[in-house]
């Protein structure tokens, strides 16, 4: 390319960068990817909510040491029957997130009598976001520390109902406190307390698990989540930044494009978004591509950061496993698109967020500014936390600068600001333990940089393209919560310059731009290399969640109808404990829902499968799932009742019994086989099949002719329920005196 002449100053401008000097006159040569600086990304702050049923929590006492009684002092424990003046209720890991809003909170019990006197209860909660459960101590449920209550006056009961009569007021007011205490996590529990005159008796833990007392919580909450994407063509620039309004109406193209690509994949769509205006707005070169649109599918495969994550766990590149994060919109939206990828890459990921602070150092040939300018920004590290090591990340970073003066010999020294440069790894790198590393070349990205010509103000501003020219290092601690990134963000020579044929055509090194003019390509005279190195530390302030659906496992049917269960997600984890929603969905990922929260009851018919799909979502709006599938089964063989006393007296012949089975799904009972013999006072038996006269059909043996005194009539009954399980006993009697 033609050099312009800038006389009487020198232009630098930030990371990456190399420039150009000549004792007479400075000249700026244009570098790969070098141009007038037109920013084209920005960061827009979305908060999204579900746009489906409210988030529940739905629990119910899973342990017996959760739910007890106490009369006087003394407590009970492991009881089948739960006396409500009494009692108290533990809900462990109830999974509400902090700072939620409740909208409604109550709690539903299965009667397990039929009481009518008149009952008053005082209902209140315990002020701790971490009670302990109970124990046969004395005292130990009045000894807490108890708030406000609510009265509660229970209709009558009838033994077996769990409907609106069984259920307590609206404990919003009890409950809405807690969670906005400090302490308080998604980890966190909640006891209740039942206290006051009357009789109301409910079916506790120990009798019957999934009768339980239930907690229903519906709330409401958003998770927030900073997207850098790629600004529209024509975007409104002044001095080449993107104009507030135009930043403002870029954040609603991507709001209403979010919400279109994450309502059909579940994800939380009634979305907000703003422009960020801490990270500001900069010129990168991964924007300058067209964002060519690639609509999302119908089972949203090409928009599944789960499947992307499992591509590169194992070994899979960049290049090849964005065929799961390709979604740029759904139909009738605007494409959008994030630096390097479509904006399915960066929503509902997988990341860990590092503020890094440090410094940069900069230095041009042989001119360093004079001072080391303050370094700040974000690192994020695309990849499942493990700190054992063995997992792929991949880095991306987003930093600015405080502004550079230079000492050069010029009427004023020149200063610089807007300094700004981002980044990715070109790969995903395999973390052994410590950090990731990448070589020299190993890690693309853009700078910015912005000057004033004269005492007039006139800015000059340009971008560089770049990768780095030493070796930087990402530390990573996920256990410390800790990050730095030190080494070499830019350090490459431009490759731009003339053909010797004619002095004017531009061209590249090793390009063929001078073949038709005649060549080589000629560097222009005292290029110089600028390098940026940084030495940035700092906290990791959000790693993404661990769902755990659970194992995969069959369920023994309970009826003819199959088997009811729970679906219990309770076992997630997030290591800052900010999980804020969830989700279990029936069949698939995108499924139908069936229910937004962390534990659900579902039902299957016998013998059927069904594979279940939870999603949960921290408050930053990482994502992670997890599946499992639950059989509904029959291993238990009928049980057997032969209806027969255990002796008969000769005259009672002719005589017929009737054997029975049962079982909870299917059975029927047949009679195989019989036996008629006696034992001599050795135990010897001897038949006396000949002598009794014995004949069996279905279900029913018939004893015509019982034999003799002693005799033994026994008969072996088999019953086959319709899943293949047998049942077989034998049944007898003796003919006595």
């Amino acid at each position: 390319m033609t050099p312009r002449r800038l006389c009487s100053m020198i232009l630098v401008a930030a990371v990456p960068l190399a420039v150009s000097l000549s004792t007479a006159c400075n000249q700026f040569y244009d570098l790969d990817e070098t141009r007038l600086i037109e920013d084209n990304k920005l960061s827009c702050d979305c908060e999204c909510a579900p746009t489906t049923a409210e988030p529940v929590v739905s629990l119910r006492v899973f342990e017996s040491s959760d739910d007890a009684e106490q009369v006087g002092v003394v407590m009970t424990l492991r009881d089948g029957t739960l006396h409500l003046g009494q009692g108290g209720l533990r809900y462990a890991n109830s999974k509400r997130p902090p700072r939620a809003t409740i909208l409604s909170a109550t709690v539903r019990f299965n009667a397990n009598g039929t009481d009518a006197v008149a009952t008053s209860l005082a209902i209140s909660a315990e002020q701790s976001s971490f009670p302990a459960t109970f124990a046969e101590t004395d005292d130990d449920l009045g000894g807490r520390t108890f708030g406000n209550d609510i009265t509660w006056t229970p209709a009558a009961w009838d033994a077996g109902q769990s409907e609106t009569d069984q259920t307590t007021p609206d404990l919003k007011s009890l409950l809405q406190p807690l969670v906005e205490r400090p302490d308080w996590t998604d980890s966190s529990s909640l006891v209740l307390r039942f206290a006051g005159t009357g009789l109301r008796r409910a079916t506790s833990q120990d009798a019957l698990p999934m009768r339980a007392p239930l907690l229903e919580i519906r709330y409401t909450t958003a998770v927030l989540a900073t997207l850098p994407i790629c600004a529209s063509d024509g975007v409104e620039r002044e001095h080449g930044m993107i104009t507030a309004r135009s930043q403002a109406a870029e954040c609603a193209r991507l709001e209403t494009t979010l919400e279109g690509l994450a309502g059909p994949c579940g994800h939380p769509s009634a979305c907000t978004c703003a422009p960020n205006t801490v990270v500001g707005t900069s010129d990168s070169g991964a924007c300058v591509a067209p964002c060519d649109e690639v609509l999302v599918d119908a089972a949203c495969t090409n928009f599944d950061p789960n499947a992307f994550q499992r591509c590169l766990q194992q070994g899979g590149t960049l290049a090849t496993c964005k065929q799961h994060v390709e979604a740029t919109n759904a139909a009738g939206g605007t494409p959008v698109c994030v630096p390097g990828s479509a904006l399915s890459f960066h929503a509902f990921g997988s990341r860990s967020l590092c503020e890094v602070t440090g410094t940069a150092h900069i230095r041009a040939g042989d001119r360093e500014p004079e001072h080391d300018p303050e370094t700040t920004g974000i690192v994020e590290l695309l990849g499942k936390p493990c700190p054992a090591g063995g997992c792929s990340v991949h880095p991306y970073f987003d930093l600015t600068m405080e502004p550079i003066t230079f000492s050069v010999k010029w009427s004023a020294d020149p200063t610089f600001i807007d300094l700004s440069a981002t980044g990715r790894g070109l790969e995903a790198a395999v973390y052994a333990g410590g950090e990731i590393s990448y070589a020299a070349g190993g890690v693309t990205g853009s700078g910015n940089g912005r000057r004033v010509l004269d005492f007039l103000t006139h800015d000059s501003n340009l971008a560089f393209d770049a990768r780095n020219s030493d070796p930087l290092d990402f530390g990573i601690d996920w256990t410390a919560r800790l990050c730095d990134m030190v080494g070499s963000v830019s350090g490459l020579v431009g490759e731009d310059g003339t053909c010797s044929g004619d002095g004017t055509t531009p061209c590249r090194v090793d390009s063929p731009d001078c073949d038709a003019v005649g060549g080589p390509c000629v560097l222009p005279p005292e290029a110089e290399q600028m390098d940026v190195t940084v030495s940035l530390a700092g906290e990791i302030v959000n790693q993404p969640p661990a769902a755990d659906a659970g194992p995969d496992r069959s369920v023994e049917c309970t009826s003819t109808a199959g088997a009811s269960f729970l679906l219990d997600g309770r076992a997630s984890t997030d290591p800052d404990q900010n999980l804020a929603l969830a989700s279990w969905r029936e069949g698939s990922r995108v499924g139908p829902l069936v229910a937004s929260g962390f534990a659900a009851e579902g039902a299957l018919g016998l013998g059927d499968s069904q594979t279940y799909v939870l999603r949960v979502i921290d408050a930053h709006g990482q994502t992670d799932e997890d599946a499992t599938e639950v059989s509904v089964v029959d291993t238990t063989p009928p049980t057997i009742f032969c209806n027969a006393p255990p002796t008969i007296r000769p005259p009672d012949a002719p005589i017929a019994f009737h054997a029975t089975a049962t079982d909870v799904c299917d059975v029927a009972a047949t009679v195989v086989s019989y036996d008629c013999f006696m034992l001599t006072k050795k135990g010897k038996r001897v038949s006396k099949l000949e002598s009794c006269v014995v004949s069996f059909a279905g279900d029913t043996v018939s004893i015509a002719d019982s034999g003799g005194y002693g005799d033994h009539i026994e008969w072996v009954v088999e019953a086959q329920d319709e899943s293949g399980n047998v049942g077989r006993t034998t049944c007898g009697v003796i003919v006595a005196k």
